[in-house]
Order: structure tokens, then C-alpha cells, then sequence
């Protein structure tokens, strides 16, 4: 007999106990609830009146029936000598109480209680890892994904890698018989809602076998061993199932690195990657098995798990090109009321970074928007409205900006927008707005690249850290002084600033030294050295900014008037205006 089926029985056992008992309780304390409620004087006046025919004498309780038959109880007073006297005169049926139900008050019930209790204390924390067969195979439940490759949009480099593991798969031998081993696992890395978990359920459904999918929070667990004990489960069961995918997301929560925190800090997570690699280790070259871990941050992934023979192959799921992000919006788009004046290539065009979720969601969002109005299809406009919503947060109805307040955001906003227009390599403004939003707080630039983005030069960052500072500056031209306005804006440059000096090696006198991926792999010194130079950057940038700004006032003033009027200006207003002063001012 199993440990399983006996631990079963025993609690069907002890439930069943527990519920006789229970019940006859229940029943005493009704009828009890129901009965008269005599003083002992008062019960000695009913036996002296003949009222009483029958009494179950307790050690402490007297309990009978009255001639009428309602029930009735009274306090016993020890010592009494003359009680039995007074029931024989009376012709009162008279007796002690049942054996049956003092052993079970003072002995059965408590024992029972206890040794309950005890036997859950024990079995929960004496023997945890027994629960894991039963969690591993509720967890394990296959799954057979419908949707192929075909419906994964975006990710083309990442399908064709992927295009080898359907081969294994679906025709071993031709490998098998080339002497080939086939990666033993495949780790999807890439920034969150770029379709990791979508790619693996496409690759079973294109090679047709069961997918299993799991958390990599599954297998950490408070007890010693629990999670040593679902890995050997997991690997066992898939090797059952063979052929087959296992699925695991979020991989670094059970395979981050050894060398972070303090040696010992948490020894199962330790055991629980440890056997992980053994399992690893120990797959057969011809089973049919694959594990696919998906995770956002590989650089906390141990490097033992990385090392040829386990994760043999990294698969960058990154954010969508711009011909990518087209054909997830087609994707996306099927089902929905596309209007035939609708360009989703515009939208792909104005929608850089955004990852594959992100645009499903302007879709919807443009789909809820479009229903809410109680419109025909969804229009251009409808999708306008979504990206601004995903991008920037709702409007904030409830707060109102009285007149200097509305006043200082629109020169805030318009002097990001001055600057972008003037500076050679920054994104052309797309829109500028003084409505407050959920994420945008009281104002809001929005810029567009005109494309994707895959490195910078230093001009190019320099400028960007201008049009973050061109708030600011706008501020201090205008009125002065500056305001908490520009927080964000400063948390962002700085970022930037620091990055030019200690990733990029721009600073003037830093050298070429890398300061680590948090900034903190260097020395003291180096460290203030880097933060210097940083300072040193945002301070020229801001003082060329305040140069621009100076050189334009008219523009600033010109676009910022219009502003408080409209609260929101497109791009081609704000570039008309400032066309218009540019020619005022030459004539």
C-alpha cells in the first residue's frame, strides 16, 4: 500500500470520527438548548410537589423529565445527603448518567481532537515533500495548442530558429541517424508581451505534441527539498509524455544566479537549480523531450544553466521591427471592424517599441472606444485615441489646472516641443497636449521616430537629453524660476548622462572603462569621476538649450499662447506657427 492511500484512509477515518462525534454533541446540545433551567431550591420544590417524574443525577448537573414531559435541568449542590431520600419519597425514577457519554465528553472527544491536530501538524510540516506528486501532476496537464506560426506575427528570426525543434520533433531520425544531438533547451529572452509564451505554444502546435507549461514560482518552495523534489518529478513525467514541450516562464525565479546575495542566503533555491542541471545532465540524446524557458532578464540567469548541453540555444524574442508590428496589427486586427479608410501601416509607422501585446492592446482599446461611441467600424481616429491612451494614460477629468498653473505646463510642454524642432536628430513632435493624463501627469510631448532605432551617436543622445531639458529652461526663460515639473525629465537625462559616461565611454575624462550593468561595478573614484562628467554633460546641454530657447522667444511665446487656448496641438498647427513667426520675424 502506497503512502498516499494510507494517509487517505487514515483521514477518511479520522473525518468520519470527528463527524459521529460532532453530531452526537450536536444532538445533547440541542435538546439541552430546549429544556427548563430550575435553581436547586426550585428543583426540590418540584420533587416535594410531585412534579417530577424521572432524574439522571450528574456530578454536577441534575437533568430528568417533568410529568409533562419538557426536559429540565438544575444545578447539583454536593454534599446534599437528603436529595435521595427526597426522590424515593416522591416516587421519582432516579439513575446515574450513561457510561457511554462520560467517556465520551472526558475521554473520546478530546483524544480524538488532539491526535487530529497532531497528525495534520505532523503531515504538513514533516513530510511536505509527499504533497509534491500530487501538486507536480495537477500542474503537469498537457495541453494541445491550435494556433501555429502562422499566427505568430513579428518574430520571424526567432520562428526560424525555432523551425529546427519541429523537425526533432515531428522526424528524429533523420538527426539521430546524422549523429545529432538536438538542443536539450531553448531559452526565449526578450523584453515582457514581445510573444514568448505564444511561440512556444505555436511550436507544439506546428510539431502536433502535448505542451505542458509551468511557472518557474512552481518549484520554489519554504521547505527544504520541495523544489529538488518537483524538478525530478517534472523531468519524470516528461519523459512519460515523450514527445513533448515543457514549458517554463518566468526561469529565473528557479534558475537565477548562485553568485547574487550572501552564500547560504537560500539553499533550496540552490538545490532546486542544482538538480535542475543534473536533469539536464541526464537527458537521453534520443528522447523526445524539449524544455523551453522564457524569461525578461537573462543577465540573472545562473551561467551553469546557459553552458552548452542544457539551455544549448538563446532565442532573442525582441520588440517588432516595423514590418513586424504590421503583421501583428493584421493579426490582431482579424475579427475586429476595421473601417476601409483605416492605415494600419500609419499605425505600424507611429508605434516604435511597442511590443506585441502593446499593440493588441490599441487595438482594443480602439475597439472599445469605437463601441462605446456606438460607431459602424473603427476609424483612424478611434486608433489615434488608443495609442495615446496606451502610451500616455486616460484623461484625468477631475483635475482642473486654474490659469497660471495651465500657463506654466503650456510653456513646459511647448519648450520640449521648441527644442525637439531645433535640435537636427531629435523625433519630430507628433502632438503636445495640456489635458492631464493617468501616466503624462499635467501635460504631455509626444514624439515619433521616423524609424526604428537601433544605436545612437553621442550628437543624437545629447540632443535627446536637450529636448528633456527644454521644459525646464522654457521655465526659467519665462518666469524666472523652475518648478517640480521637470522631475521626471531630470531622472531620465541623468540616466541618460551616466550612461553616455560609464556604458558608452563618451565622457572627456573617463576613458574607455566600463562601469558595470547597474553602474556600480567600479571604484569610488571612478564612480565620482562618472558623475562629474555627467554633470558636466547636462549642464552644457542645458545651457545650450536656454540658448535656443532665447534665440526663439517669439516661437516659444507665439506656440505657447495658442496652446492655452486649444490644449492640444498637432503637428502640423505647431509647425505652421512656428513657419509663420519665422517669417514674421524676417520681414
Amino acid at each position: 500500500m502506497s503512502r498516499d492511500t494510507t494517509h487517505k484512509r487514515i483521514e477518511a477515518v479520522l473525518a468520519a470520527l470527528l463527524v459521529c462525534t460532532a453530531l452526537l454533541m450536536l444532538g445533547d446540545f440541542w435538546r439541552n438548548s430546549s429544556q427548563k433551567t430550575y435553581s436547586y431550591s426550585e428543583f426540590k420544590s418540584a420533587v416535594k410537589q410531585s412534579q417530577i417524574s424521572e432524574v439522571t443525577i450528574g456530578s454536577a448537573v441534575l437533568t430528568g423529565l417533568l410529568n409533562d414531559g419538557t426536559r429540565f435541568q438544575a444545578q447539583r449542590i454536593a454534599g446534599d445527603d437528603d436529595l435521595i431520600p427526597a426522590l424515593e419519597a416522591s416516587k421519582v425514577r432516579f439513575d446515574g448518567p450513561a457510561p457511554w457519554r462520560t467517556v465520551l465528553y472526558r475521554v473520546f472527544a478530546p483524544t480524538l481532537a488532539l491526535f487530529g491536530v497532531g497528525y495534520l501538524l505532523f503531515h504538513t510540516f514533516h513530510t511536505p515533500w509527499s504533497k509534491f506528486g500530487k501538486r507536480g501532476k495537477n500542474l503537469l496537464v498537457a495541453d494541445s495548442p491550435s494556433m501555429g506560426f502562422d499566427r505568430v506575427a513579428g518574430c520571424d528570426e526567432a520562428k526560424s530558429e525555432l523551425s529546427e525543434i519541429v523537425e526533432f520533433l515531428t522526424e528524429p531520425e533523420v538527426f539521430l541517424d546524422m549523429g545529432a544531438t538536438m538542443p536539450r533547451g531553448v531559452l526565449l529572452t526578450g523584453p515582457p508581451g514581445t510573444g514568448k509564451t505564444l511561440l512556444a505554444r505555436a511550436l507544439a502546435a506546428e510539431a502536433g505534441v502535448p505542451f505542458y507549461s509551468l511557472s518557474g514560482s512552481d518549484f520554489v518552495e519554504m521547505y527544504v527539498g520541495v523544489g529538488a523534489a518537483r524538478v525530478r518529478e517534472l523531468f519524470e513525467q516528461a519523459r512519460k509524455h515523450s514527445p513533448c514541450i515543457v514549458f517554463i516562464d518566468e526561469i529565473d525565479a528557479l534558475g537565477k544566479s548562485r553568485d547574487n546575495g550572501a552564500a547560504g542566503q537560500n539553499d533550496e533555491r540552490e538545490q532546486t537549480l542544482n538538480q535542475l542541471l543534473v536533469e539536464l545532465d541526464g537527458f537521453d540524446p534520443s528522447t523526445q523531450v524539449v524544455l523551453i524557458g522564457a524569461t525578461n532578464r537573462p543577465n540573472v540567469i545562473d551561467p551553469a544553466l546557459l553552458r552548452p548541453g542544457r539551455f544549448d540555444r538563446q532565442v532573442v524574442v525582441d520588440a517588432p521591427d516595423r514590418t513586424g508590428r504590421l503583421a501583428i496589427l493584421h493579426v490582431h486586427s482579424r475579427g475586429k471592424k476595421i473601417g476601409t479608410e483605416v492605415s494600419l501601416q500609419k499605425l505600424a509607422n507611429t508605434t516604435a517599441g511597442m511590443s506585441g501585446a502593446d499593440l493588441a492592446n490599441v487595438l482594443n482599446e480602439a475597439a472599445l472606444l469605437a463601441a462605446r461611441e456606438k460607431a459602424v467600424c473603427i476609424e483612424q481616429c478611434h486608433l489615434q485615441a488608443a495609442m495615446e491612451k496606451v502610451l500616455t494614460g486616460p484623461v484625468r477629468t477631475n483635475r482642473l489646472l486654474n490659469a497660471p498653473l495651465k500657463r506654466r505646463v503650456a510653456y513646459h510642454e511647448v519648450g520640449h516641443a521648441l527644442i525637439a524642432y531645433h535640435s537636427p536628430t531629435a523625433d519630430p513632435v507628433h502632438k503636445i497636449s495640456i489635458v492631464p493624463r493617468g501616466k503624462a501627469a499635467l501635460g504631455y510631448t509626444m514624439q515619433i521616430p521616423l524609424g526604428d532605432t537601433y544605436l545612437m551617436t553621442e550628437t543624437e543622445l545629447r540632443d535627446r537629453i536637450r529636448v528633456l531639458l527644454g521644459g525646464r529652461a522654457a521655465e526659467a526663460l519665462i518666469f524666472a524660476e523652475v518648478s517640480t515639473g521637470a522631475e521626471n525629465d531630470l531622472e531620465r537625462c541623468t540616466l541618460l548622462a551616466r550612461r553616455m559616461v560609464g556604458h558608452f565611454g563618451m565622457g572627456a575624462s573617463t576613458g574607455l572603462l566600463h562601469a558595470g550593468a547597474d553602474l556600480t561595478n567600479c571604484s569610488p573614484g571612478f564612480a565620482a569621476r562618472i558623475d562629474e562628467q555627467a554633470q558636466r554633460i547636462l549642464g552644457e546641454v542645458f545651457e545650450e538649450a536656454q540658448e535656443i530657447l532665447a534665440e526663439n522667444r517669439r516661437q516659444l511665446e507665439r506656440v505657447a499662447e495658442r496652446l492655452i487656448v486649444a490644449e492640444v496641438m498637432e503637428a502640423e498647427e505647431f509647425e505652421s506657427l512656428l513657419m509663420e513667426e519665422s517669417s514674421l520675424s524676417v520681414a
